[in-house]
């Protein structure tokens, strides 16, 4: 008797080969799918504007649930929040994983008079080049279309690979007539003007910074929110350095990372319960960018360290006269900053910090209102 035979008689197991086609036809199945899902909402949206003769926003490359940064996410709730409240707009969000599938049908979808706004972050580089490679798609697909790419850190690394993606995104973003590219702070303004000078010319804080901040708290402790990823450039020893200066007072280690993604339905419930770890806390110290925003936005003191680029050391900036966020270059330097914190009196230099940023938000919402009212491309 035929062995084989009498194995596949038996029950037993599928050819390797085989269940690589299964798992390869399944994948495909569940990728069409979700494509058709995301068709199929995005079309009866856009309709439902334009019976409505409402002006149609398109808010493309937003966070897909599968991504586990709280940051990325906060984003989307404050930009959403700040389109319905302050704009009136309802827009229509298609998200990475969206747009990807639906790239090839989205110039279908999409018309002239609609404005499109790219979603705001820290990936216009060579760092983040998948982000980078669809925004370049989107700018180049629709050359008919007012584009604004809302608040982005801007950094190509210095290397050859670096300077060649630099160079195609400039020679992309120079090519439209009407798009603005938004700094995030002060660095990302120069490099981006000196890459799209006709393109960058306005910088504004982080879109999570339109969400109200809460009271000074009196937490208690130290939330120890450090990287682990390639942005980081904390040795261990670096974070035992920052934890032998906090001795004393108790230490939560954090990471804004989850373990899992965040679906879109439980951004605003994640968030809420992010910034309310942070206000439990007395005081931050974080490498992150958001790490040290949420902070703010949580009225909890922080001390604030560099990553790998400009993202944290520049975007420090927009708190410059608040004395309850401090920038410290050094591991070292943490324990004096977290003593000196310690000693300041609440809310000092909020208020001016607050005018500040709002102004910046209100010529971001001008911007925005212009371009729905009075798209400049000649239709």
């Amino acid at each position: 008797m035929n062995p084989r035979a009498n194995q596949c008689q038996g029950g037993g197991s599928v050819h390797p080969k085989s269940s690589e086609r299964l798992g390869r036809f399944v994948r495909i199945l569940l990728k069409r799918w979700r494509a058709l899902l995301a068709l199929v909402r995005v079309t009866f949206h856009q309709l439902r504007l334009r019976w409505r003769h409402e002006p149609v926003v398109w808010w493309l490359l937003s966070p897909p649930p599968g991504m586990v940064n709280i940051g990325d996410h906060a984003q989307a709730v404050a930009i959403a929040a700040w389109l319905e409240l302050d704009l009136d707009v309802d827009p229509i969000e298609v998200d990475k994983d969206e747009y990807r599938l639906l790239a090839r049908v989205m110039p279908f979808l999409v018309r002239a008079e609609d404005l499109i706004l790219i979603h705001s972050g820290g990936n216009l580089g060579d760092r983040g080049i998948w982000s980078e490679t669809l925004r370049r798609r989107i700018i180049t697909d629709f050359r008919h279309n007012a584009i604004i790419s809302l608040p982005q850190t801007i950094y190509f690394s210095p290397t050859a690979e670096g300077r060649r993606q630099a160079l195609r995104s400039s020679d992309v973003y120079g090519r439209h007539p009407d798009l603005v590219v938004v700094a995030r702070d002060r660095v990302s303004l120069e490099i981006g003007g000196e890459l799209f000078p006709a393109s960058c010319h306005m910088s504004v804080p982080d879109m999570v910074l339109t969400i109200p901040r809460r009271p000074d708290t009196a937490g208690e402790g130290v939330l120890l929110c450090i990287r682990k990823d390639n942005e980081s450039v904390m040795s261990r020893r670096d974070v035992e350095t920052i934890v032998k200066g906090l001795q004393g007072r108790r230490v939560t280690h954090y990471d804004t990372d989850l373990d899992s993604g965040i679906a879109r339905r439980k951004r605003q419930g994640v968030l809420q319960d992010t910034l309310q770890l942070f206000a439990d806390h007395s005081i931050v110290v974080t490498d992150r960018f958001h790490g040290m925003v949420l902070a703010y936005i949580a009225g909890t003191r922080c001390v604030a360290l560099p990553n790998i680029d400009h993202k944290v050391r520049s975007g420090s900036e927009w708190f410059g006269g608040c004395l309850t966020v401090r920038f410290v270059e050094f591991p070292g330097d943490v324990e004096h900053a977290v003593s000196m914190l310690e000693a300041e009196t609440p809310e000092i230099g909020h208020a001016a910090v607050d005018r500040h940023i709002a102004e910046a938000f209100r010529q971001l919402s001008e911007l925005v209102r212009a371009r729905i009212r009075s798209p400049q491309i000649p239709r």
